[in-house]
């Protein structure tokens, strides 16, 4: 019998999020220093127009940024790091018809948290690890500034 995948953008992020998170030499393709470069390509390659969250409230730091393909479409991601070293990232993706949804849906995959969420036709997550209580404050102030 044919097997049918359950799997979706959100399972392809956090396994991505094991592999780059750990790779403290190559976490981002741009640095925090070509803020204008990034945002011509991610806007041009995901189709998503964007600003970056400011979370230093958070005790993030902005380390730049990458894309990559998730559920068989271009993700534009934002890559933050606390002082402890842990990552913390932004990603979006354009989806066809989805609907307007702000509410926070939050999934935990082994040690992965990500908190998502749906707005103009674009899905939003905040990715980081499950052992993170501020996620969902942080995915709040994303939302609002993203």
């Amino acid at each position: 019998p044919a097997q049918t995948s359950t799997r979706n953008w959100l399972d392809d992020i956090a396994a991505y999020h094991r592999i780059y998170s750990r790779q403290p030499h190559h976490m981002v393709e741009l640095q925090a220093s070509e803020l204008d470069e990034i945002g011509k390509w991610l806007s041009s390659t995901v189709g998503v127009k964007f600003n970056f969250p400011d979370l230093a409230a958070d005790g993030l730091v902005f380390q730049g940024a990458r894309m990559f393909v998730a559920g068989g479409k271009p993700v534009g991601q934002l890559i933050y790091k606390n002082l402890d070293g842990d990552v913390v990232a932004i990603c979006f993706t354009k989806i066809d018809g989805a609907s307007n949804d702000d509410n926070f849906d939050e999934t935990i995959k082994d040690d992965v948290s990500i908190v998502s969420w749906h707005r103009n036709g674009v899905t939003y997550a905040v990715v980081g690890p499950s052992s993170d209580a501020m996620l969902d404050q942080i995915a709040n102030r994303v939302s609002s500034e993203i």
